[in-house]
């Protein structure tokens, strides 16, 4: 369900206490069954290669941007205590411009408490495609999240469906990244996804009732 749109881009409005809009479409992709493309956490662009060997910001053990300091006291790079993503290094910021950029761990949970969810739906709207469905509890509008997979190496892998990154890293482990996945009972946060791997990226924003 589409209630508006910011630069050519449509939002759904699930009536969520901070106002948060969240994008229809992953980035990339121009319906909302469409997979679109994949990013490692940081990098603002797909690529064919998503392996340690080709991430942006170093190797898991010689970061070179959003390093911080664990408690098992390792060091694993730069450390530079940067945890969240910056404008510059935001995928949906940079693509899509207008106020876009990825969700926060906050804003994920909010939207997983914020609707009733349906998993394992296998064919949205007749797309053929699977994924899950999140009704609002506070305006009845829907969102849907195909089971885009993820990108690890050269291949596209499906079994642990869908995987939609956070704009923070893991605080167990620099090199790992927060996402938005499904289980049983809707999406929950996961911390342990490395950051080269490509991922989806659902877009959200913030904007003025008066504007919408």
């Amino acid at each position: 369900m589409c209630s508006g749109q910011v630069g050519g881009h449509h939002y759904v409005d699930l009536g969520l206490p901070s106002g948060l809009k969240w994008a229809v479409c992953n980035i990339g992709a121009s319906e909302p069954w469409e997979f679109g493309d994949y990013f490692a956490w940081g990098e603002v662009s797909p690529k064919e290669d998503y392996s340690n060997e080709t991430y942006k910001w170093g190797r898991w053990d010689n970061l070179t941007k959003y390093c911080t300091q664990t408690t098992s006291l390792n060091i694993f790079g730069n450390v530079d205590n940067k945890s969240i993503l910056e404008m510059e290094d935001d995928a949906a910021a940079v693509n899509w411009g207008n106020g876009w950029h990825i969700p926060s761990i906050g804003d994920m949970m909010e939207l997983g408490k914020g609707c009733e969810w349906e998993r394992d739906v296998e064919d949205f709207e007749g797309s053929g495609i699977g994924g899950f469905i999140g009704h609002s509890k506070y305006n009845g509008n829907s969102i849907f999240f195909p089971d885009a997979g993820r990108r690890d190496g050269f291949k596209t892998i499906f079994n642990g469906r869908g995987k939609y990154v956070s704009s923070s890293i893991s605080q167990s482990h620099p090199f790992d990244c927060y996402i938005l996945a499904p289980c049983l009972y809707g999406p929950f946060v996961e911390g342990g996804t490395s950051r080269f791997v490509g991922c989806s990226v659902r877009a959200v924003i913030n904007i003025n009732n008066d504007k919408i």
